[in-house]
């Protein structure tokens, strides 16, 4: 397992706490459950590798490759049964309106599709993002993004 954080530039002090990388080997067909927390910051999060499924409302529906996961205050349950890079960065509530034109209260306990909130500069983000090959790469494209 792997987890790992990286600060965002001064420029983006603002905007974003941290940049992160989750990384799990070795599961083998086996479950593994991941619970968000309730929290007030929310963020950006790209399936490099494997996918999670919600236990809740539809443990069959998988989760899109790239979300928003905005503020919420409950938790929830994922699931996967494979190997996975999860990346992402972790936001200000400020930083939703900046980036995508709603308020932070609107997207409260929502996790909406990137693509579906930004549209087509959501798409070329989400391909650039799971074309590259490390976690530094990730990072100079989610900061040229935002």
């Amino acid at each position: 397992m792997r987890y790992q954080t990286f600060l965002p530039p001064t420029s983006l002090h603002g905007i974003v706490k941290y940049f992160w990388v989750f990384e799990m080997d070795g599961i083998d067909s086996q479950e593994y459950h991941y619970r968000s927390m309730a929290d007030g910051l929310a963020g950006i999060v790209f399936h490099i590798k494997g996918q999670f499924h919600e236990v809740k409302p539809n443990p069959f529906l998988r989760q899109a490759d790239s979300m928003v996961h905005a503020q919420t205050a409950k938790f929830r349950r994922f699931v996967t049964y494979e190997n996975f890079i999860v990346f992402g960065a972790y936001l200000y509530p400020t930083a939703l309106p900046l980036l995508f034109g709603h308020s932070a209260t609107s997207l409260s306990d929502e996790m909406p599709d990137l693509i579906a909130l930004a549209g087509k500069s959501g798409r070329v983000l989400q391909s650039k993002i799971l074309d590259c090959k490390s976690d530094f790469e990730r990072i100079r494209v989610l900061q040229a993004f935002l």
